[in-house]
């Protein structure tokens, strides 16, 4: 992968950022990867410098995963990002409102690093 991928990883908890983040780094050492603890600092960041995909955790305080990826998906700036959301819910409507909503895809809890390389 291009040194110039960046990648968000957005999740309230620090284990999950953590593991995914090593998960990446060990796989795609040019790839960039920032973390953020809840939506609203993703959308902060997102908004200052456009990574190229954001893995965001479903359910979080101050800004959930859906109503990030709703506010990405409501600014044509940023059609070009990929939207992954994670989730433990294994609920199919819950899954099929993500993409609903704009998410690419989504990743299930607890994190398997095969799904996410």
């Amino acid at each position: 992968m291009s040194s110039n991928l960046s990648i968000l990883i957005i999740d309230d908890d620090k284990g999950v950022l953590l593991t995914i983040e090593t998960i990446i780094k060990l796989n795609f050492p040019n790839v960039k990867t920032h973390t953020a603890k809840n939506g609203e600092i993703g959308w902060k960041y997102i908004q200052a410098h456009h990574p190229q995909i954001v893995i965001s955790d479903l359910s979080m305080p101050v800004m959930d995963g859906i109503q990030l990826c709703i506010k990405v998906r409501a600014n044509p700036n940023y059609d070009d990002i990929i939207f992954l959301v994670l989730t433990a819910d294994a609920d199919i409507n819950k899954r099929i409102e993500l993409l609903d909503k704009g998410a690419n895809d989504f990743f299930t809890k607890p994190v398997n690093s095969v799904e996410i390389k």
